[in-house]
């Protein structure tokens, strides 16, 4: 792995836990000037000895499981509502 100082892999950190691989990539490259092939793998080794999951941020994930929620209580809406014009005759 290209050697970083202190305050360049803070930064790129920052940009990953913010989900932007790329702008994380980017700084990479800008502070030690490795190629795009090299700088992914450093930064991705990064990310992992971290604990953060390479260009996923928590928004990102959790998307899908949100949109899922909101369906859950549409469908349990409309049941509700359903049983309640049924039950009220």
């Amino acid at each position: 792995m290209t050697e970083l100082d202190d305050a360049t892999r803070g930064e790129i950190l920052g940009e990953l836990r913010a989900g932007r691989k790329i702008s994380a990539i980017q700084r990479h490259r800008q502070a030690t000037g490795a190629s795009l092939i090299v700088a992914k793998r450093d930064v991705e080794t990064l990310a992992m000895a971290n604990g953060i999951a390479p260009g996923r941020s928590a928004t990102r994930s959790s998307t899908p499981i949100t949109f899922m929620r909101v369906l859950l209580v549409i469908a349990i809406v409309a049941l509700i509502a359903v049983l309640v014009h049924f039950t009220s005759r």
